[in-house]
């Protein structure tokens, strides 16, 4: 199995509506913060993100944030959109996935993991055997600017071939 399997593939969170997650089995979420939910680093929420974790909550899908930022910022972020937490979740690790899903009282196959990431966020999941939700990147990172170009250059080839054979979810469903 690779680790590098892409299940689906949104442009945003804002395409993930909790119709398409009962579509796909997702019975709880884990979600990134940065470069899915807020800029890369900051405390800065993209437009519409509060408003998409109240859609996933009002819906009744329980939602927790799983990043590798440290505590007191993933804290403060959490604490803005009403949801837990777990920081330092060291991605691409299993082990914070199988948390997130205990933790929500979901079983892991019907744990929806959505980040920008595919080798922390959408290996994670694959490897705890969780479903993962791919989003595109919002913006350039600011921090690990060499660490995250020569990632974003493997994802490219990923991608592009992910395009081709399969396509953006929304898509899809339109077809």
């Amino acid at each position: 199995m690779s680790f590098h399997n892409i299940s689906y593939r949104f442009r945003s969170v804002n395409e993930i509506t909790p119709e398409i997650l009962r579509e796909i089995g997702v019975t709880g979420i884990a979600v990134d913060l940065d470069n899915t939910l807020v800029f890369d680093g900051t405390i800065k929420f993209f437009k519409n993100s509060g408003e998409w974790v109240e859609s996933i909550k009002a819906a009744g899908i329980p939602i927790v944030i799983l990043s590798n930022a440290i505590g007191l910022r993933v804290l403060f972020l959490a604490k803005k959109l009403g949801v837990d937490y777990i920081a330092m979740a060291r991605k691409p690790s299993p082990k914070a996935v199988y948390k997130a899903a205990k933790r929500l009282g979901v079983d892991v196959a019907q744990l929806g993991m959505v980040g920008d990431q595919i080798f922390a966020d959408v290996e994670a999941a694959n490897r705890a055997g969780a479903i993962p939700l791919l989003v595109d990147p919002k913006a350039p990172e600011v921090f690990f600017k060499k660490h995250f170009t020569e990632i974003r250059k493997k994802e490219k080839v990923l991608l592009e071939k992910f395009n081709k054979e399969v396509g953006y979810y929304v898509d899809k469903r339109k077809a």
